[in-house]
Parts: C-alpha cells; structure tokens; sequence
C-alpha cells in the first residue's frame, strides 16, 4: 500500500521539512509521498484527482492534521474501493478520533501495523461528514470561532459562545426525521452525529456506532439563558437523553435521513467545517468510508 501524507500546514505545529524528516526512517520499509495543501477544500480536489489518475493503486491518504484536515480528506475518498484514509492527529480540533479511545494516533509503526475497516459517513447536499453535524446554536458558535481564528483572534470559542448567546437561542428551522418534523417553529439546536464528540469536550452522541448505518439525531427545543446554563453540563458528559433536566427539551432518535429547512439563509458545521444554504438534505451512507485504525 502506498500512503500519501496530506498535511495541513496550519494544524498543530508541524512544518513539511519536519514531517519529511519524521518519514525518512521509512523510507525503505514503505511507499510514501507527502502532499502540502494550498488552500481550504484542496486536498479533497487532489484526492479526486489522484483516484482517478491512480484506480488501481491501493493507496492510503493519512489526514495530518485535526477535524477540518480530515473533513477535507474524507470529501475526496467516499466510495472509492480500494483507498483508505487514516489520521495523524496534529490539529487543535480533534474530535472524531475520541471515537476511538486507547489508540494512538500520532503513530506512524501503529499506522503502518493499523486495522482496516469501514465506517458510515453522512452526506448534507453535496457535502459530507464523517463525524458530527450541528445546526442553531452550535454551528453559530462555529461560524465565529472559526472567523476569529482565521483573523488571528484570541478565545475564538469563548467569543462565539457569548455570540451565539444574543443571536442563536431560538432559531426558525424546520428538521424533519425521516419524513416526520421534530419540534415547533423554533429550536435551540440539532445535531446529527456519526461520531461521539463535538466542540473538543461535549459528548453530543454517547450512543453511536460508527458502521451501524443510522445517525444519532438529537433536537433541543428554545430555553431561557438559565435553563440553557442548567444543561449544559450534562449535554458535555453525556447524560442529557435520560436526564430529567431535559424532560420535554430533547428529542433524541437514530435515523436515516434528514431534512433542514430555512427561510434564511443558515450555517450548517460540517465537522467544524460551515457549509451556507436553506435546505439541507442529509443521509447516512452505510459503510461508505475505508479507514485504518491505529494497531494496539
């Protein structure tokens, strides 16, 4: 298998020489080759591109980098036979490999001894995500954060928070669960998970299986500021689909397909990443991803 190093030069710390220098080790152990995105969405334009050039090549793309490296990473490789992606976790933002606790994920002898297998992945539109979706409260909280940071911003979470606050507490969103809406005129948020974790500590899906062919969809009614406050600590550990503080708050349910609908134009994030429109389909493709787990 060929392993191909897509590195996001602004995730974490590491620099294309350090990471040349970190492989030349393996140089004579496995076929690798490293590839230096340019720009937002590039690599899953190279990944494309790569297969259709490369259809018989087994080939790995390792995702070197956090949550948006490998949104970019996955984006190229849905369906394709006999590729794989792996991560080698340098980003801030590191929420899908939570999913997978006890392994590590900043080792290339574990990596190259790694487990394949297959993993469902959500498709929204013409987009898709491989761990979790927010919308509402959640996804405002991401959209600045991530305006912050690109601007050079300090606390970028903290000032999306206290954004979200003022503007993103009842939100005029129609979500419909296979076919059937879910909640009133407003909501607070939703978020259709694959994965397990979301904002670097909330536990927003502590039911999901990976490859079982459904999301977890969890849907949070409008709250007064108090209320919300009162929440939050067990939406972050986990405990909010049977806790009594959320009695006729939360619907929570697996489903198969999603439908967001708005008047306004909204954010979705897409494993951090913002995608803008007014109606968004989303379905969960069944074992649509191959992906290699760090060996034990």
């Amino acid at each position: 298998m060929k392993y191909i190093f897509i590195l996001n030069n602004h995730a974490g710390n590491r620099s294309a020489e350090k990471e040349n220098e970190f492989l030349e080790q393996y140089k004579d152990k496995v076929e690798y080759a490293l590839h230096l995105t340019i720009g937002k969405k590039e690599a899953t334009t190279f990944i494309k591109n790569y297969c259709k050039e490369n259809p018989e090549e087994e080939t790995c793309f390792v995702a070197c980098g956090g949550d948006g490296t490998i949104n970019e990473v996955i984006s190229g490789l849905v369906g394709e036979k006999n590729k794989y992606f792996a991560v080698l976790s340098y980003g801030s933002g590191n929420d899908f490999i939570k999913c997978f606790p006890n392994k590590d994920f900043l080792s290339l002898d574990k990596l190259f001894a790694g487990e394949k297998t297959q993993i469902d992945v959500m498709q929204v539109n013409d987009s898709y995500s491989v761990n979790v979706i927010n919308v509402g409260f959640d996804a405002k909280v991401g959209s600045v954060a991530n305006k912050v940071k690109d601007k050079g911003g300090k606390n970028p979470y903290g000032r999306g928070v206290f954004t979200a606050i003022f503007t993103a507490m009842k939100n005029k969103i129609d979500v419909y669960a296979d076919g059937e809406k879910v909640g009133g005129e407003k909501m607070l948020m939703a978020n259709f998970s694959n994965g397990k974790y979301c904002g670097g500590k909330y536990l927003c899906a502590p039911l999901s299986v990976m490859d079982d062919g459904l999301m977890e969809f969890s849907y949070f009614k409008p709250v007064s500021l108090f209320k919300f406050l009162k929440i939050l600590k067990p939406y972050e550990r986990g405990e909010h689909i049977n806790h009594p503080a959320l009695n006729g708050i939360l619907t929570y349910k697996r489903t198969a397909e999603i439908k967001v609908v708005s008047q306004k134009e909204i954010e979705l994030s897409l494993d951090g990443e913002m995608l803008s429109g007014t109606e968004f389909n989303i379905k969960c493709l069944h074992k649509a991803l191959n992906f290699i787990v760090p060996a034990d």
